[in-house]
C-alpha cells in the first residue's frame, strides 16, 4: 500500500475482526504523533474515536518528546 491508501480495507478490517470476533477483545486503541494528521484520518475512517492527547508521551528518533493522539474503538461501537 502506498502513502495515503489507509488500512480500512482488507488488512485493517480483518485485524479488527480478529480482535473483536476471534479474540473477544472489548477495546482496541492506537496512538500516533500529533504532527501526522494522515494517521488521524486513517483512524477516523476505520471508526476509531479520538479520545485525547497524550502530552510529550514518546521520545522519537529526533530525541525530542512529542505529543500523541489516542484513538480507540470499542466492540460496542460496532453494534
Amino acid at each position: 500500500m502506498g502513502q495515503g491508501s489507509g488500512t480500512r480495507g482488507s488488512v485493517g478490517g480483518r485485524g479488527l475482526a480478529v480482535a473483536f470476533d476471534e479474540l473477544g477483545l472489548h477495546r482496541v486503541y492506537l496512538y500516533h504523533a500529533v504532527e501526522n494528521p494522515g494517521s488521524c484520518g486513517v483512524a477516523r475512517a476505520a471508526g476509531f474515536v479520538q479520545e485525547g492527547t497524550l502530552r510529550q508521551s514518546y521520545r522519537y528518533a529526533d530525541g525530542a518528546y512529542h505529543d500523541e493522539h489516542l484513538h480507540a474503538l470499542l466492540s460496542t461501537d460496532l453494534d
